[in-house]
């Protein structure tokens, strides 16, 4: 009769289980800091300049590192910077931050953000880009819907714009 050789690693998986069971756990880290003042002017000052470099992935990085840290959602200028990202023709980098957004561990609100951008693209009288914006945060699968004040200052926009010289005359349907 053959003798039974063991696999190299059969009895690493016995001394691994133990060490997870017996080894002490590392004291909890204390919660991490606000961000100051100057810090968050300094986020301010670089969110715009890298999405006008065209740094999207970067920029996402950056808002999501300071939306780790508690209080920064209220405190970060996200309607200066959703003024920035309405001020290109098309909304890529919007949609690419949000999507950043979105993905988030922490899982922040979009409105902050979706808001200020919807009020923006509503000022400009860009309505088909504001139902864009409006119709991402309502698919099934988005962690943050609009909230009444959301959609009621989507209402009011659509309707100040609304125009009627923009029917087509022929066919009597919008473009």
């Amino acid at each position: 009769m053959l003798p039974r050789l063991a696999p190299p690693l059969a009895g690493a998986l016995v001394r691994v289980r133990r060490g997870i069971c017996t080894a002490v756990q590392p004291s909890s880290k204390p919660p991490p800091k606000l961000l100051s003042p100057s810090e968050l002017d300094a986020i301010s000052g670089l969110l715009p300049q890298l999405l006008s470099a065209g740094h999207v992935p970067a920029a996402g990085c950056l808002l999501s590192a300071a939306l780790l840290l508690p209080g920064s959602l209220e405190r970060l200028p996200l309607p200066a910077l959703a003024a920035h990202l309405t001020s290109p023709a098309t909304l890529s980098e919007a949609f690419a931050l949000l999507t950043a957004l979105r993905h988030h561990p922490a899982h922040p609100s979009l409105l902050p953000l979706a808001s200020p951008l919807l009020d923006n693209l509503l000022s400009q009288r860009r309505a088909r880009d504001a139902a864009f914006v409006l119709r991402w945060l309502c698919r099934p699968d988005s962690p943050c819907w609009p909230n009444a004040t959301t959609y009621a200052a989507s209402v009011t926009g659509l309707c100040r714009i609304e125009d009627p010289g923009a029917r087509s005359p022929r066919s009597g349907r919008w473009p």
